[in-house]
C-alpha cells in the first residue's frame, strides 16, 4: 500500500520540476508594445475590453500607459507604430476623456471558444489526460489532447508557453489555430473616474478609484477600494475592498466586499455578501441572497430571497413575499423593526433588549416569544379584490407548528419611560420566532 502511495507522488513531484523550469524559460519569450499619453487631471477614462485579461494599475501620474505583450512567434512584423493596428486595439485622447479598446490576438480562423483558468488549473486538465510529462519535456509536439471539462482540444505545442504561475491566462480556440490572450496592464491616474466595459475576462484593479462605473458580463472582477462605484453584471464575480457609495444592478452574479458604506442594489438569482455597511437599499427580484455581518439601515422589497444579518443597529423596514428573514443580534438601540412578509420564515430575537413593543397582525402564523402575548380586539378587514396570488402547493404551516396564537396582539417589554424598539409585524402564514 505504501509503495502505490509514494509512486504518485513522486511522479507529481518530478512533475512539478520540470514543468517550474519549463515555463519559467518559456514565458521570457515575450514581446511587450507600450502607448503611453499624458491626460488632464481628474480625466475619464473609458474602456472597452472583450476576452483579454487586464490588470489595472493606479499612480501618481496623470499620465495613462498600456502594456501590451505578444508572443515572439506572435510579434513579426509588429512594432510600435502598428501594433494597435494590428491587434485590433485602440487609444484615442480626447480633450478631458481617454477612450482604450482592447481586443484579443489570434491566430487562425473561424469561430471558436475561450476559457479562463489560472496555471494550477491548466496543469489539472492536462494530468487528467496523462500527458502532462510529454508538456513539461516538450517531447511532444503538435498532438492534440481533449479537456475534460468541455470537450473542446488543445495543442500542446502552443499550450506549454504561456503558463506562468500567479497568472490568469485565457485560451482561445479557433477552428483552425489556437490563440492565447495574455494579460495586458494599464497604468490609469488616481484621480481619474474609470468606466469600463469587459466582457468573458479577468479584470484586476489595484488601488482606491476615485469614480467608477462597470458594465460587466461573464467577468470577474478584484478591486481593491473604491469611492463611488456604478455596477450592471452579468454572470459575474464581483470582489472588492472598501466601497463609500455603490448602486448595482446584478444577475446571476456573486457580489462580495469588506465594507459599503451606503448601498442601493436590485438582483436577481444572486449572492450579496459583505462585513460591514452604514446603509443598503434592496429590490430583491427572485432567489437571492444577503449576508451582512453588520449594517446600520437595511430597507428594501424582496420576493422569494433569503436575508442574513448578523448585527442590526438601527431599523430594518422589508415589504414583500417570501423572503425569510434571519437577525442573530440586535443592538438596543435600534429603533424599528418592520416586515410586512407572506409565506416565510423570520428570527427577530428580543434578547439583549431592556425595552420593546411588539405590534402583531398575523393571519396564520406560529409565534416562538419569550414574552407575554396579549391579544387585541380589531375589526377584521374587508376582502381585498383579487390580485397577485402565490400558490404554495400546500399549507405552508403545519399543523404540529401553529401555536394558538391569536391574529392581532401586542406586547411590551421594560420601562416605559424609556426608548422602546419598535416591532411592527405584518406577515400571513409565517414562522415568527422573537426568541
Amino acid at each position: 500500500m505504501k509503495k502505490l502511495i509514494l509512486k504518485p507522488l513522486l511522479a507529481i513531484a518530478v512533475l512539478i520540476a520540470f514543468t517550474g523550469s519549463s515555463f519559467c524559460q518559456e514565458i521570457a519569450k515575450l514581446k511587450v508594445f507600450t502607448a503611453q499619453e499624458a491626460v488632464e487631471s481628474n480625466s475619464t477614462i473609458r474602456i472597452n475590453n472583450s476576452n483579454r485579461t487586464l490588470q489595472i494599475k493606479l499612480w501618481e501620474q496623470n499620465t495613462v500607459k498600456v502594456e501590451f505583450p505578444v508572443p515572439d512567434t506572435l510579434a513579426k512584423g509588429m512594432t510600435e507604430k502598428n501594433w494597435q493596428e494590428v491587434t485590433g486595439s485602440k487609444i484615442s485622447k480626447f480633450h478631458s476623456r481617454m477612450d482604450i479598446v482592447i481586443n484579443g490576438l489570434s491566430i487562425g480562423a473561424g469561430a471558436g471558444k475561450n476559457y479562463s483558468y489560472n496555471r494550477d488549473d491548466a496543469l489539472n486538465n492536462l494530468m487528467q489526460n496523462t500527458l502532462i510529462n510529454e508538456v513539461a519535456t516538450g517531447t511532444q509536439t503538435g498532438k492534440v489532447i481533449t479537456s475534460q471539462l468541455g470537450g473542446w482540444t488543445e495543442d500542446i505545442s502552443k499550450l506549454k508557453p504561456l503558463i506562468q504561475p500567479g497568472n490568469i491566462i485565457t485560451y482561445q480556440q479557433w477552428g483552425t489555430g489556437t490563440g492565447f490572450l495574455i494579460p495586458v496592464t494599464i497604468y490609469l491616474p488616481s484621480n481619474a473616474s474609470i468606466e469600463l466595459v469587459n466582457k468573458y475576462s479577468g479584470v484586476q484593479i489595484s488601488g482606491n478609484i476615485k469614480k467608477s462605473y462597470f458594465n460587466l458580463t461573464n467577468t470577474v472582477l478584484d478591486v481593491e477600494n473604491a469611492g463611488n462605484v456604478r455596477i450592471t453584471s452579468k454572470f459575474c464575480t464581483l470582489n472588492f475592498g472598501v466601497i463609500g457609495e455603490c448602486e448595482a444592478d446584478i444577475s446571476n452574479s456573486t457580489f462580495r466586499a469588506d465594507a459599503i458604506k451606503k448601498m442601493e442594489i436590485e438582483s436577481t438569482r444572486s449572492t450579496v455578501e459583505y462585513r460591514i455597511g452604514d446603509s443598503i437599499y434592496i429590490r430583491s427580484n427572485l432567489d437571492n441572497s444577503y449576508t451582512i455581518e453588520e449594517i446600520n439601515v437595511a430597507e428594501g422589497r424582496l420576493l422569494h430571497s433569503n436575508v442574513k444579518l448578523e448585527k442590526l443597529n438601527k431599523k430594518v423596514d422589508f415589504d414583500g413575499n417570501n423572503y425569510d428573514l434571519k437577525i442573530r443580534q440586535i443592538s438596543p438601540d435600534a429603533a424599528l423593526i418592520k416586515i410586512n412578509n407572506s409565506w416565510a420564515d423570520m428570527r427577530l430575537p428580543v434578547r439583549g433588549l431592556s425595552n420593546y413593543t411588539v405590534n402583531f397582525d398575523g393571519k396564520n402564523c406560529a409565534v416562538f416569544a419569550p414574552f407575554e402575548i396579549v391579544p387585541e380586539k380589531r375589526e377584521e378587514p374587508e376582502a381585498a379584490k383579487p390580485g397577485l396570488v402565490f400558490s404554495m402547493g400546500e399549507t405552508y404551516l403545519k399543523n404540529s407548528q401553529r401555536p394558538n396564537v391569536p391574529r392581532y396582539f401586542k406586547a411590551s417589554f421594560g420601562s416605559a419611560s424609556g426608548i422602546p424598539t419598535r416591532f411592527e409585524i405584518t406577515c400571513q402564514q409565517c414562522i415568527v420566532d422573537f426568541k
